[in-house]
């Protein structure tokens, strides 16, 4: 099947809007395979090796971007059971990466990259759990 591009804007919309009926479990995932990846395009490398390679930089901007996205879309009822996992922060990144990109800083784009391990435990903890069913 071939697929292309479209200006129709009332086919972008159909299609924005049904990406909204996404679970929140299928949410986490995302969340998961973005952190995945990150850690994946990191491995291995040092502070000063990942500032000096603007294309990891780069996948790692926007996997974060997805990150914080999918997180603003976690329904506050289970956003609550996991008090301990830093929702505002990975929403507040992605309002940063997307609209004040000038303001992003390589510090604490790196914080964030060595503390996806226990974002990830957080998370895959949360769903492997018997409340979730």
């Amino acid at each position: 099947m071939v697929t292309h591009a479209t200006n129709n804007p009332k086919t972008i919309c159909r299609t924005l809007s049904m990406s909204s009926s996404r679970t929140w479990q299928q949410r986490f995932q995302d969340m998961l395979d973005s952190a995945q990846r990150i850690l994946r395009y990191t491995r291995g490398m040092t502070y000063q090796n990942f500032i000096d390679d603007r294309r990891t930089l780069d996948a790692v901007l926007h996997n974060f971007a997805v990150i914080g996205e999918s997180a603003n879309r976690i329904p506050h009822e289970i956003r609550a059971r996991l008090p301990d996992v830093p929702w505002r922060d990975m929403v507040g990144m992605r309002i940063i990466i997307v609209h004040i990109y000038f303001r992003i800083k390589d510090p604490h784009i790196w914080r964030a990259v060595t503390e996806l391990p226990s974002l990830m435990r957080q998370l895959e903890d949360f769903l492997a759990s018997p409340q979730t069913s």
